[in-house]
């Protein structure tokens, strides 16, 4: 237990920690390994889906490019933890400020949201456009040549 490598281990680390009662009334036991980028890219595009899901009821559109998903990855993992940070990440990160903008902002009455990284602080950057300018966000997300959620 709380060593990065358990090759072989496992059973060590069962049978010294617990009871041969209990043991014997385990059906199996499963080894979780340490989640993969391929993983977690998938994490983050479903979140971000749940995240578009809740946004169309106030006709409001996401569109993350890729480098905005890479940085989740990398920002939403933690090594002991999984990709547990990944939700409150993207709270603190995108709901939250786009929030702001649906309440008081931009946003009111419905719109556009590309979400990009800055370069220059290397955090996320929510670019919103009101739902009379989505023309003009088209040509914005075409730039970027991402998919949207």
């Amino acid at each position: 237990f709380g060593r990065t490598a358990r090759e072989g281990e496992d059973t060590a680390a069962i049978t010294s920690h617990f009871a041969p009662e209990f043991r014997n009334r385990l059906d199996a036991v499963i080894n979780f390994n340490k989640l993969s980028t391929v993983v977690m890219h998938s994490i983050v595009d479903k979140l971000l889906m749940n995240l578009n899901q809740l946004c169309k009821s106030k006709q409001v559109d996401v569109a993350v490019d890729t480098g905005a998903r890479a940085w989740l990855v990398e920002h939403g993992f933690d090594a002991n933890m999984g990709a547990r940070p990944l939700a409150r990440c993207i709270d603190n990160n995108i709901k939250k400020p786009m929030s702001q903008e649906m309440l008081f902002g931009q946003l009111q009455h419905g719109g556009s949201v590309l979400v990009t990284v800055d370069p220059v602080s290397n955090k996320l950057r929510l670019d919103c456009l009101a739902r009379s300018q989505n023309r003009n966000f088209d040509v914005l997300a075409d730039s970027v040549m991402d998919m949207e959620i």
